[in-house]
């Protein structure tokens, strides 16, 4: 498992996400995270959870933490491949409580970030009320726009480094 730092945040990796995010330029369009808030004596031990549990494979292949803090509260991300398929979406969810994240939770698409949607009702595309697994839909889903293979390109090299295979 790999473990860098980027733009302000702490990742964290298992080495076959690489391959099947960059499988071909249209992979990766539907990736999608849980949103997860700590305040500062909480994010250490969440981290370290995250991480173990991803370890023992029991999560997705990627995901990161805040370095600061925003509004009081460090933000972890726990990504999924595809924010379409419920089924792994709600698999996450569920040991997410499992382990012991029990307050109510958010999801998004990254489509719905590169979109800038941000904080308010607007954001998140999923919710699960606090301690259940039930997965509610706040709205439509942010269609991934379509890229030139210059993008594309761009894309690819930028998860390249941020899954730590340059480095």
């Amino acid at each position: 498992m790999g473990t860098w730092m980027d733009r302000g945040f702490v990742w964290v990796a298992v080495p076959d996400w690489r391959s099947s995010v960059d499988a071909s330029p249209g992979e990766g369009a539907y990736i999608g995270k849980w949103l997860l808030f700590a305040g500062e004596s909480q994010i250490g031990p969440a981290w370290e959870i995250i991480t173990r549990a991803m370890e023992y494979g029991r999560l997705g292949g990627k995901s990161k933490r805040a370095e600061k803090p925003t509004r009081g509260a460090y933000v972890i991300c726990v990504y999924t491949l595809d924010y379409r398929n419920l089924g792994d979406v709600g698999r996450v969810l569920t040991v997410l409580r499992e382990l012991g994240f029990n307050a109510r939770i958010f999801y998004k698409e990254d489509a719905a970030t590169h979109a800038l949607r941000y904080g308010g009702g607007s954001a998140s595309l999923y919710e699960a009320s606090a301690g259940s697994t039930q997965i509610r839909r706040r709205r439509e889903p942010v269609e991934p726009r379509a890229s030139s293979p210059a993008e594309v390109t761009h894309t690819r090299m930028t998860r390249w480094r941020e899954l730590g295979a340059a480095g």
